[in-house]
């Protein structure tokens, strides 16, 4: 009778976890790695608020390959199967999302460089005004690829600081699957700016 009673209760335990488990797609913030596990700072990307908007995962060793982990970077975007926890997420399950690429296309509209006391690894945000006449903010990440081409179309790396309004630029940026019910219309503000992966700004000498 005892066995049976407490195999009833582990489960009730095992129904409870799962039903409390939720997946979502997410974009990785930070990261801070130690010996037993990496926990991942994370934006919730998915449109359910089943979620937080902000939340931490906790990627144990034992569950998941050390190597796998580490090559997770700051703003990828995963598909992951977590349970919560004390403080945090537990993560039963992640992927790398299927991403397609999408551009954005203007001319430089609003720079904003990050303060004291700001992420550091958060360049600051700028906002570009695309050819649609419609205006679309971009956090700029330490690890955005910012290629600045010259007059003469030779292309060189730079940072945000040195960039200015209305220079022209292509901003890259990814999206995930659709079947992750995914605001790819960008009329969703929770969602709002996006990172940007990528760019190529044209210089232009300044007004005489």
């Amino acid at each position: 009778m005892y066995k049976k009673t407490g195999l009833m209760i582990i489960t009730l335990i095992l129904v409870a976890n799962s039903l409390l488990a939720g997946s979502c797609v997410i974009r990785v913030l930070s990261a801070e790695h130690d010996c037993l596990d990496t926990t991942f700072q994370v934006e919730n990307l998915s449109t359910s608020e089943r979620m937080p908007v902000r939340f931490a995962i906790n990627m144990s060793f034992s569950r998941f390959k050390k190597d796998s982990i580490r090559a997770v970077r700051v703003g990828e975007i995963l598909k992951v199967i977590v349970e919560p926890a004390e403080s945090e997420f537990n993560c039963l399950h992640f992927e790398v999302a299927p991403a397609t690429r999408d551009v954005s296309e203007g001319h430089i509209h609003e720079i904003i460089l990050a303060g004291e006391g700001a992420d550091p690894e958060i360049q600051g945000m700028m906002t570009v005004l695309q050819k649609d006449g419609s205006l679309r903010p971009f956090i700029v990440h330490k690890y955005t690829l910012i290629l600045v081409k010259s007059l003469s179309d030779h292309l060189y790396a730079g940072r945000l600081d040195q960039l200015r309004t209305g220079w022209k630029c292509s901003v890259g940026f990814d999206i995930p699957d659709s079947d992750d019910n995914y605001d790819f219309a960008g009329k969703d503000s929770d969602h709002q700016p996006k990172i940007a992966d990528n760019m190529i700004v044209d210089y232009a000498p300044p007004a005489p």
